[in-house]
């Protein structure tokens, strides 16, 4: 683990690094279509666009690194849990700025629970070839692995988890298209209680504890919702509908006082599509554009993708962190972007 704490210089960097993104972009569109220039914040075929308010410090590897991300809200701090799949697990304040880092394997899928101190949090190590289990507290500014729970997998790739019925549960999916569900006790012990197939390669899923169903994105072919009793098992949308391009990617809920929102990243098209819950009505499809100036690129190629309703420092309403697969900033390396959830809100009204 290493801290990151020395917060002025790395503030200082990341606003030159903003200070050069203009400058970088402007000149990428003047000499061809690149991905940068489909990052400008323009109505296109998705009909919206929205700006990033933040963005994390990149991640420690280059090239195609970094993945998902979960939101860890404490009492008096809050982190950006993020997974670098050349590297490990990277922590984030709220700022973008880097706060731990543990360099632990090729992590790929995250998902977190809390528990009466801090959080337990959970991800996929394609080099061990394990579920990873940490404990994470941001208010104690504390960081560590607790145990492995080993797979016997070709590939662990996706994975969520929840509280279902008081116990700590997992869904760990293999790159050719199985899932497994596993429960942990407080000691950490695991059993592997059953598993789901799919006919292709999944990734993103989440839990809807409260409606016992399980929603997973298998990557070419659409959302699934399963109920976990095995009563049913649908699909609430397909690719190629206008909606969805593959891959499916992130999934993640938001719960509002009055409504549930599954939230899902259409990677093919660089744009987010936005499901009411329980029925999995398409509300809205938007894209996260880089900003008129040019200090935040937009949002291409997007992995993970999660959300948080609670309030945190500006963000009254909750914010969305997504994966952004092209970062414009010097360093070329990715980096998490995080959008008020009020902008999303907007495009719902």
């Amino acid at each position: 683990m290493k801290n990151m704490g020395v917060r002025s210089r790395l503030a200082s960097a990341i606003h030159r690094s903003h200070k050069k993104k203009a400058s970088s972009v402007l000149a990428l569109c003047l000499l061809a279509a690149t991905s940068a220039c489909k990052d400008e914040c323009r109505v296109d075929s998705t009909g919206h666009c929205v700006v990033a308010d933040l963005e994390t410090f990149p991640v420690e590897s280059r090239g195609d690194a970094a993945d998902d991300a979960v939101v860890l809200v404490g009492d008096s701090k809050s982190w950006i849990a993020g997974t670098d799949k050349q590297f490990g697990l990277l922590v984030y304040e709220m700022s973008g700025a880097q706060a731990h880092a543990l360099a632990v394997g090729r992590l790929n899928n995250i998902d977190a629970i809390e528990l009466d101190s801090g959080f337990l949090v959970a991800a996929t190590n394609r080099t061990k070839v394990s579920i990873d289990l940490f404990r994470i507290d941001p208010d104690n500014d504390t960081v560590e692995l607790a145990t492995r729970i080993p797979l016997d997998m070709e590939d662990p790739y996706g994975l969520c988890m929840a509280w279902l019925d008081g116990t700590a549960t997992i869904f760990a999916g293999d790159k050719p298209g199985r899932i497994e569900r596993w429960t942990v006790d407080t000691d950490y012990q695991a059993v592997l209680v059953d598993e789901l197939s799919f006919r292709s390669q999944t990734e993103g899923c989440v839990v809807d504890g409260p409606r016992n169903t399980l929603y997973v994105g298998e990557e070419t072919v659409g959302i699934w919702a399963i109920k976990l009793d095995g009563s049913s098992r649908g699909l609430i949308d397909r690719t190629g509908r206008g909606r969805l391009v593959a891959d499916v990617e992130g999934l993640d809920i938001y719960r509002s006082d009055t409504t549930d929102y599954l939230v899902a990243s259409s990677q093919g098209d660089n744009s987010f599509v936005i499901y009411e819950l329980p029925g999995g009505e398409a509300l809205v499809k938007f894209r996260i554009g880089s900003d008129p100036e040019g200090a935040i690129d937009g949002v291409s190629d997007t992995d993970g993708v999660a959300v948080s309703s609670a309030a945190i420092g500006e963000f009254p309403r909750g914010v969305m962190v997504v994966q952004d697969g092209y970062d414009s900033g010097e360093s070329n390396r990715q980096n998490f972007k995080i959008v008020d959830w009020r902008k999303i809100e907007s495009l719902l009204e």
